[in-house]
């Protein structure tokens, strides 16, 4: 597991916070998703098979501007 953290532009409201944490709640390669309006960050907790990339273009298909990511830590 792999923690990476994106700064997200957009991200101004409960419904954005709601859109992002539903998008990710059915994957099971995904353990956590935290979202913070005030950092207007994503904290995403992911099985190391997942691309980095791939996360960063599912948030921009939601509607949301990735303007950095970087990764955290393993667990």
């Amino acid at each position: 597991m792999k923690k990476i953290e994106f700064n997200v532009d957009g991200i101004n409201c409960n419904s954005c916070v709601n859109k992002i944490k539903n998008h990710f709640a059915d994957n099971n390669m995904i353990s956590c998703v935290d979202v913070s309006i005030e950092n207007k960050s994503v904290l995403i907790e992911l099985d190391d098979s997942i691309s980095n990339m791939a996360t960063k273009k599912e948030l921009e298909d939601l509607g949301f501007s990735i303007l950095s990511m970087k990764k955290i830590s393993n667990v």
